[in-house]
């Protein structure tokens, strides 16, 4: 079985045929992950022993060198090797007894002063040095100390204490709070000063030690969170390489530094959203859209269908793998099912991970720079570059005039600048690799029934409903009442744009090449709506909804079913009033019987107030209780004074 010295940082195996490095090593289990680059894994050393030995692991690399080299030595062991050298060298060299003390004394004490050294070796130990230097056929690193292995290892305080100082670095010290290693001493120095009194505290420094000893993954994990900790301990690792156009995308959103006004009001409706895709190999933009919606699997697929449509008209066309972030809104079963479609295959970037993605997350940067922070209304980078613009003053740009700015940069300096990636203009690398790789293209239209989000409805009498709206074909009541004819459920899959949700399509079940166009039930308020917008007019109503109601009263609608039913029928005309008076009566019961608590509350504070000037012999306290009642007997207008005189 391999001991633990065996197992080294640097450390590298494979496991199902992916090869892993171990990072780090601590008492008990081994911290790896993949050479390419992913996700941080743990295992027990035992464990890992175990996998090596049933060769469900095998070693690649070991970086431990068992024999000592003059380059792994310190310079603090160079000094010891260099003076055991001298004692060993000069006893051979001078005497053929090296077993007599008689004889080899004598050249101890000549050598200790001749290299100054104040704590000269015993005749045994020279002895002892001399045997391991022949044995070694006289190799020098055979007599290299060890200092970095010297000195008593374990720990030698009591378990008591040891069990306090766990307790307190745990709870206090790997938390989000982040004490300083300090205040968890002075936390610890008292629970054993309570406990064990004075002369059993620790030092600080054992306490520091103690902390140095912790994994550093782990301690940066439990004080910074589990993303500053994967972003410190894992290298950038290794980028995929593309060998030709269109073989590698890179999608991504973000939002842009710039303020948008209405086209028709001109008021402020704030920062619009880019989502960008850019072929890896050329840095050429194949689609760039822009919209006030935030970046979701819908402006994704707006953006694909632009790219492999070939509407760029200069840059686009099928490729084959996308790389995208590992977002929920990219692995959407829209996205997925248009890729599924199309032959494209996904690939997901680590979570906030911008080593997957560089080159889309390099042009964001560049776009802002170059051409965003230069228009009217820009909010720049950060506050300091900012300084005193006013963004709302200068917003002057409408959504069409920012789409027309960002086209005409994309053709007349982006694609023609020189990359220093490749060393060329992305659009002369796009135009000559094109004679080698033919692009293929699809029509738009053929793209937009599959570049929607899938949903699984019911046909009723000739509509489907998604989130609240209808929308209706003479086609689709004739595939309802064929499902009828049959005694089946006429379900069908409804196929929505997220960005317009004037039309939908559903795919004929009884022919899937074929999908039926449906038109909202609504067009004036549908037509050219985002699902976003329309969710935010729902909880809008909601809201507004909430407020009638409270401003009708709590049973309004309960007095208007009664009404209306009173209405509908005579036959229940008096069952009705007798609710309704039922209603009535139980809402003025509860009048009278607040009306009634708030006039005792105010009677006792004036006889609270009586009973507190009765000691008082110097003042001339009158009470005066008036209650005035109005001509109907109502208590609606009592009311009560307090005179002070």
């Amino acid at each position: 079985m391999s001991s633990y010295k065996n197992i080294h940082i640097g450390d590298r195996f494979s496991k199902c045929g992916v090869k892993y490095e171990i990072s780090a090593i601590n008492s008990n289990q081994i911290r790896y992950m993949s050479v390419s680059g992913g996700k941080i894994h743990h295992l027990p050393l035992d464990k890992y022993r175990t996998l090596i030995e049933e060769k469900s692991i095998s070693l690649i690399k070991q970086c431990h060198i068992k024999e000592k080299l003059p380059s792994n030595i310190t310079e603090e062991e160079t000094k010891e090797l260099s003076r055991k050298l001298h004692y060993v060298r000069t006893v051979i060299q001078f005497s053929n007894f090296w077993a007599s003390k008689q004889h080899v004394l004598p050249l101890i004490i000549e050598v200790s002063k001749e290299i100054e050294d104040k704590s000269p070796p015993s005749f045994s130990t020279v002895a002892r040095w001399i045997k391991i230097y022949v044995n070694s056929d006289r190799n020098p690193m055979s007599l290299a100390p060890n200092i970095r292995n010297r000195g008593n290892k374990g720990k030698l305080l009591d378990l008591r204490i040891e069990k306090i100082i766990k307790k307190h670095i745990q709870q206090s010290y790997l938390n989000k709070q982040r004490l300083s290693a300090r205040a968890v001493y002075v936390l610890i120095h008292n629970d054993v000063h309570k406990m064990f009194g004075i002369e059993y505290i620790p030092s600080e420094r054992t306490i520091n030690r103690r902390i140095d000893e912790i994994d550093p993954h782990k301690l940066k994990k439990e004080r910074h969170g589990n993303y500053e900790a994967i972003k410190t301990f894992k290298a950038a690792g290794q980028g995929t390489i593309a060998t030709r156009i269109l073989e590698t995308i890179e999608a991504d959103g973000n939002i842009l530094d710039v303020l948008i006004v209405d086209d028709e009001t001109g008021e402020v409706m704030g920062r619009p959203y880019g989502t960008c895709l850019i072929d890896k190999y050329s840095r050429c933009i194949i689609s760039f859209v822009i919209t006030m919606i935030p970046f979701s699997s819908a402006t994704l697929l707006k953006a694909l269908k632009i790219a492999i449509s070939g509407n760029n008209e200069k840059h686009g066309g099928l490729f084959e793998t996308m790389i995208v972030d590992n977002g929920s809104d990219y692995i959407s079963s829209s996205v997925r099912n248009f890729c599924n479609h199309t032959g494209i295959r996904i690939e997901h970037g680590a979570p906030r991970d911008p080593n997957s993605k560089p080159h889309v997350e390099r042009f964001f940067g560049t776009l802002n720079k170059q051409l965003v922070h230069s228009l009217p209304g820009t909010t720049f980078s950060n506050p300091i570059d900012k300084g005193d613009y006013k963004s709302e003053k200068y917003a002057c740009l409408t959504l069409e005039d920012l789409n027309r700015f960002i086209e005409q940069w994309l053709e007349t300096i982006y694609h023609k600048t020189i990359h220093r990636g490749h060393g060329r203009a992305p659009e002369m690398l796009w135009r000559d690799s094109i004679k080698d790789y033919p692009i293929t293209t699809y029509p738009i239209e053929d793209l937009d029934t599959i570049a929607r989000e899938v949903y699984q409805r019911r046909i009723n009498k000739g509509r489907v409903t998604v989130h609240n709206l209808q929308w209706f074909s003479h086609a689709l009541a004739t595939l309802e009442q064929d499902y009828k004819n049959k005694g089946i459920p006429a379900q069908v899959d409804v196929y929505v744009d997220s960005i317009d949700l004037g039309k939908v399509y559903i795919r004929d079940p009884r022919e899937s090449s074929v999908f039926i166009q449906a038109d909202s039930v609504f067009p004036d308020y549908a037509d050219g709506l985002s699902l976003y917008e329309h969710k935010i007019i729902k909880e809008k109503l909601k809201e507004k909804g909430k407020e009638d109601q409270a401003s009708y009263g709590e049973q309004y609608l309960e007095v208007t079913r009664w009404k209306l039913y009173e209405d509908i029928g005579s036959h229940r005309k008096e069952y009705s009033r007798k609710q309704i008076a039922r209603i009535k009566d139980t809402n003025k019961k509860l009048k009278e019987a607040k009306l009634l608590k708030t006039k005792i509350e105010q009677l006792k504070t004036i006889n609270n107030l009586n009973k507190i000037s009765e000691p008082d012999q110097n003042s001339h306290i009158q009470s005066k209780l008036t209650v005035n009642s109005n001509k109907n007997g109502s208590d609606d207008t009592d009311s009560f004074t307090f005179e002070r005189f």
